[in-house]
């Protein structure tokens, strides 16, 4: 079988040289030597979820399944895909590449019995993508309608940076941030009058080079909140002596409970997750989750440090004592990593707390 090194044609870089194998006897050429074309990617910066892409100059002179890829050494031919719509071949990784250079080497025949072996190279960046805080304006007292909200993010400079806006529960409104000196990024709007949120939480969304992390902000905002009628104190007058004695209802005991998910249940997270609970009315609640990488070896060794989703986040306890926040997506979704809970009420000196763990599905 004859094989033709054509790779010193694909202009994309560093390009892998590639040994020619003669026959016994010398074969005829062909009319037209097979070409790939628009080979991705290439180049020194890649970002690590970049599929591998090529084309031929006349696909139909290509046998198909005479192809043969591999990605550094490794075939992948199983995995390898072809679009005959677009005359498009490629593969796609499971697994982010890893940084540093990779070859990509692909061997075919055309229909005339020829055999050809290419190969080019490329360089995947390693980003260090970081938050390291998320702040804004609401955090002392609520916003109204006049006023300016601005977010401020501090990072990974040259990043794609968003904010996203959980109002009420509920909505998610996502702003884009503009970068204004390194690694510092901003976002504002004016409050109008239908904004109005009674609980809010500041999520920041940093992407670059194919990475994706999240940081949320440690306090909650306010946008034109209802107003709240205060609370009456009533009193009763007993008639069974002579002097008559004020008294006032006790206080209900402190007390919290999670109600909507059972510890060691399972939840996708991939979109984030609602979680609500009920708390003696009065009191005020704040809510801690984690997020833990799942084990490996049986649990002696655990595939990374946690990280806090919520980082003991106010949630508001309506009249009837229940309240609510949402849990972010985190950075990393794994099957079988755990989000460990804690939610704890205060009501003056009083303090109790409801934990659970939830696992990824």
């Amino acid at each position: 079988m004859k094989f033709i090194d054509f790779s010193s044609r694909l202009s994309l870089g560093v390009l892998a040289s590639a040994s020619v194998l003669l026959p016994m006897a010398i074969a005829p050429q062909p009319s037209a030597a097979q070409q790939i074309v628009n080979a991705t990617p290439a180049g020194q910066e890649v970002p690590n979820n970049s599929s591998i892409t090529w084309k031929f100059d006349d696909a139909r002179l290509v046998n198909p399944n005479s192809l043969k890829v591999s990605l550094d050494g490794r075939d992948v031919t199983a995995q390898s895909f072809i679009d005959t719509n677009t005359n498009t071949f490629g593969y796609r990784p499971q697994q982010p590449l890893a940084p540093g250079s990779h070859t990509v080497q692909v061997e075919f025949t055309n229909t005339q019995g020829v055999s050809y072996r290419a190969a080019w190279s490329f360089n995947v960046v390693d980003v260090a993508l970081t938050i390291a805080s998320v702040t804004h304006n609401a955090s002392t007292q609520p916003l109204v309608n006049g006023d300016t909200f601005m977010a401020e993010l501090k990072g990974t400079p040259g990043a794609t940076v968003a904010v996203l806006l959980v109002q009420n529960g509920q909505t998610v409104r996502t702003l884009s941030a503009t970068e204004t000196a390194s690694g510092v990024y901003r976002v504002t709007f004016p409050v109008g009058a239908s904004d109005r949120v009674s609980e809010g939480i500041v999520v920041g969304r940093f992407e670059k080079s194919g990475k994706v992390v999240y940081s949320v902000a440690a306090q909650a905002f306010a946008l034109n909140p209802t107003p709240t009628t205060a609370t009456v104190q009533q009193t009763q007058t007993s008639n069974v002596s002579q002097n008559p004695i004020e008294t006032t209802p006790a206080a209900a005991p402190l007390a919290v409970t999670i109600t909507s998910h059972t510890n060691n249940a399972r939840v996708n997270a991939a979109n984030g997750f609602r979680l609500t609970g009920t708390a003696t009315p009065g009191s005020t609640v704040n809510v801690t989750v984690t997020a833990d990488a799942p084990s490996a070896l049986g649990g002696l060794i655990r595939l990374g440090s946690g990280t806090k989703l919520l980082d003991a986040v106010p949630a508001t306890v309506q009249a009837d004592g229940t309240f609510g926040v949402t849990v972010p997506r985190p950075p990393v979704v794994q099957g079988g990593m755990r989000y460990s809970v804690t939610v704890q009420a205060n009501q003056g000196t009083e303090t109790k707390t409801a934990d659970l763990t939830l696992i990824q599905q």
